[in-house]
């Protein structure tokens, strides 16, 4: 990507009709024309263009993330998945289950310590036929070269 400017993310929203997008890893790359966002759909990613002359503003929102660790989350599926492999597995599956419950005793003096995460949002407000949208994505980059690089475009 030589000569393009990029975030990557999680995508949350923008894409009309698109809920299956939701949650989904995401990049969202400045180029000549336009952003370009690619959102990881099944196996494959999907791209969505955004030109320049569509896009009103671009701001970050700075998030707290505050979270209580009660447990083992028991609607967490993998949780089901990795104790069928266990039990799979016969006498090695044995050692192996003790050697998870050890795991979760350690894992369990952590029940009730709480947890805190930054999370950066990027809201890029744009408008189309339709009216006006707002694409939502958390961040894991510095957004600043973007929002940088689409000032200076946008003069």
């Amino acid at each position: 990507m030589e000569n393009e400017v990029y975030v990557t993310g999680v995508y949350i929203s923008g894409v009309a009709k698109r809920p299956d997008l939701v949650n989904q890893p995401c990049v969202l790359v400045c180029k000549e024309e336009g952003f370009v966002l690619s959102v990881l759909s099944g196996e494959e990613a999907e791209a969505f263009n955004f030109p320049y002359n569509n896009i009103d503003n671009i701001t970050i929102n700075n998030r707290v993330l505050v979270s209580e660790n009660n447990g083992l989350d028991r609607k967490d599926p993998r949780t089901y998945e990795n104790l069928l492999g266990f039990a799979l597995f016969g006498v090695k599956g044995y050692a192996l289950t003790k050697t998870a419950e050890l795991s979760n005793q350690a894992f369990r003096n952590t029940i009730g310590k709480m947890n805190y995460s930054n999370v950066q949002e990027l809201l890029v407000e744009y408008h189309t036929d339709e009216g006006n949208r707002r694409l939502l994505i958390t961040i894991n980059s510095d957004p600043r070269e973007l929002i940088g690089y689409f000032n200076n475009i946008k003069k």
